[in-house]
C-alpha cells in the first residue's frame, strides 16, 4: 500500500529523492542507526514524522557505505540498488 504523501515499501531511493524533491541523508552501515533516513525536515518529506529504514542489494563493496551519514543522491549517483523496507509513521 500507499501512503498519502506516495511513500510505499519497496519503493528505490531514486522514487523517494523525485519524491521528496530535495537530497536527504542516511545513516551509513556501522552506525547504530544504519541504513535509516536521518530525522529531518528537508523537501516534501518531513522525515521526523515518517521514519524510513533503507535496505541495499550488493552493496557490500561500497565504500561510501562506510560513511557515518550518507547523501541519497550520492547513493543515487554512484548506482547504489537502494530502496525502502520499513516505514515508521509518528504520532
Amino acid at each position: 500500500w500507499n501512503l498519502k504523501n506516495g511513500i510505499s515499501c519497496n519503493m528505490s531511493i531514486r522514487e523517494l529523492l523525485d519524491l521528496n524533491g530535495d537530497d536527504f541523508e542516511f545513516y551509513g552501515r556501522n552506525s547504530e542507526f544504519s541504513y535509516m533516513v536521518a530525522p529531518e525536515n528537508i523537501g516534501n518529506i518531513d522525515f521526523k514524522k515518517i521514519g524510513l529504514t533503507l535496505g541495499c542489494f550488493d552493496c557490500a563493496s561500497s565504500s561510501l557505505l562506510d560513511q557515518k551519514k550518507v547523501s541519497a543522491g550520492d547513493a543515487v549517483d554512484r548506482g547504489l540498488a537502494m530502496y525502502v523496507v520499513y516505514i515508521m509513521i509518528m504520532p
